[in-house]
């Protein structure tokens, strides 16, 4: 049985963890390459959450 990881990543699905997206920053002037930035609003309490990634 295989598991698809990336369905259960807040990035890919942040429904499934009470989240949605309040804004994202992406540098597109990368090749082959990406850095990102994205808020996400919890719908339990409005907190914001962010987070960064890279690769």
């Amino acid at each position: 049985m295989h598991v698809i990881v990336f369905a259960m990543s807040v990035y890919y699905s942040p429904a499934d963890h009470g989240l949605e997206i309040f804004g994202e920053l992406e540098q597109d002037d990368l090749c082959y390459q990406f850095n990102m930035l994205v808020v996400w609003k919890r719908a339990a309490d409005g907190d914001l959450l962010w987070a960064m990634d890279s690769g």
